[in-house]
């Protein structure tokens, strides 16, 4: 949610910066809440699916950043990175900014605290990988060339072949990967920095699980796109390869018995964002529209939970609530490699306002800002903001309420660089608002 968030604020909507800052502000700190990090207590302990050998499970620890669980500092630490390159202000720097609160009410000699920043959380990560050989100093360019180069010894990327699933760390030995979707988060996320690489590797990833019917995409399930991959190289299914590998998965479908079903859709889609893709992601958000029952409630669209993998006429139909609800909506044309900082005109407004940001731009050549607002509710709703940042002097703000309304200007002379704005909306009324600088 926050990368998805992140990329709209940058991409989509970059003069709202007040809009976004309290929204990944609070999804930060709703990673710091316990219900999302005290799963760690019992997996820290250990079991015979990461460690085959294991007779005794191990102490446990409750920190969730100290020791193993790279998943979830990794992705702290990228959004309070991600949060510092958009806004600039430190929050996430100050010692003791991201804390952990472990406190079981009749367990435990007493509260525990657990204390990081983004700093001191850098270094916790690169020195646990560095504790597990992968990688070594705190330079990043060291980091990810030894990271890149540990990864390739241990055989767990390949432009050939699928990422590898797992790597068992005390018997030094992979896990073939079952689907491409952990190929696809792992690619999303290493094309930033190892872009050629991931580029390089996309036919023989992407084979059998994205395929083009007749200018129809889909997404297949492991099963299907592993009867696909196979046929291609003993070539035993003369016609409808497509059609023969999704009557397999329905006559074999009970066999699976692997207990997590990954997000493979919405790792597949921020995949092929990130690649620019764009032929095969809007084919896969057009299937998306018409398979997942795309729904509005309360001004957001999401995509509701399906926890069934294919319906009878063998369609791809799993969605997740990660897929449905951040992944699919993180999608678009502009890859997570350019975002850089800029610094935006900023406005002051919360998702509390009952409308909807349609857009939210700064035309530098026009020197105007540009806002288009939606009530959502549909019961109407005043709305009250300040637009910041304006150079002293005269502003023009013209108001428009549907096509065929006529614009109102009206003249500001900006005091302190603001122009406070109070409007009413009706019921589902979309308003633009365009501030122009005046001519001297």
């Amino acid at each position: 949610m926050v990368y998805a968030a992140g990329a709209t604020h940058y991409h989509r909507l970059p003069a709202m910066r007040s809009l976004f800052k309290p929204l990944l502000r609070s999804l930060i700190r709703k990673m710091l809440r316990r219900e999302v990090w005290a799963y760690w207590y019992p997996t820290s302990q250990s079991g015979s699916r990461v460690d085959p050998d294991i007779k005794e499970l191990r102490k446990p620890w409750a920190g969730p950043i100290v020791r193993e669980n790279i998943i979830y500092s990794g992705h702290l630490l990228l959004m309070t990175s991600l949060f510092e390159m958009l806004f600039d202000d430190g929050e996430f720097v100050v010692k003791g900014s991201l804390g952990h609160s472990w406190d079981p009410f009749f367990w435990g000699f007493g509260a525990e605290r657990f204390e990081y920043d983004n700093r001191s959380l850098q270094v916790a990560i690169v020195d646990e990988m560095e504790r597990n050989g992968w990688v070594g100093t705190t330079v990043a360019d060291d980091v990810l060339e030894r990271y890149t180069a540990a990864l390739e010894k241990k055989g767990m990327i390949s432009n050939t072949e699928l990422f590898k699933d797992w790597l068992v760390l005390k018997q030094d030995q992979t896990l073939p990967a079952r689907s491409c979707g952990f190929n696809a988060w792992a690619g999303a996320f290493m094309k930033t920095w190892n872009s050629d690489f991931v580029k390089s590797g996309y036919q023989a990833h992407s084979k059998g699980f994205i395929t083009n019917k007749d200018g129809r995409f889909e997404l297949q399930h492991p099963m299907v796109a592993g009867v696909l991959r196979a046929n291609e190289k003993e070539e035993t299914i003369t016609s409808e390869p497509l059609q023969a590998a999704k009557e397999y998965y329905l006559a074999n479908q009970d066999s699976i018995s692997f207990p997590y079903q990954q997000p493979t859709f919405g790792f597949v889609v921020k995949w092929l964002s990130e690649l620019g893709k764009t032929t095969e992601l809007d084919g896969l958000l057009k299937y998306a529209d018409e398979h997942f029952q795309p729904t509005w409630g309360r001004g957001g669209l999401y995509y509701p939970r399906n926890d069934l993998a294919m319906d009878e006429q063998e369609n791809w139909t799993h969605m997740d609530p990660f897929s449905g609800s951040a992944a699919i909506e993180r999608c678009g044309s502009d890859p997570r490699r350019k975002m850089m900082l800029r610094r935006y005109h900023g406005w002051t407004l919360d998702l509390s306002s009952g409308v909807d940001c349609l857009r939210g731009t700064w035309d530098e050549d026009a020197r105007s800002l540009i806002i288009t607002l939606r009530e959502w509710s549909g019961k109407g709703t005043r709305v009250q903001f300040t637009v910041k940042n304006l150079s002293g002097g005269g502003w023009s703000l013209y108001e428009r309420r549907g096509e065929k309304s006529i614009s109102k200007q009206v003249v500001v002379v900006v005091n302190e660089g603001k122009v406070d704005v109070d409007v009413r909306f009706e019921a589902y009324e979309e308003v633009d608002f365009v501030i122009v600088k005046e001519e001297a």
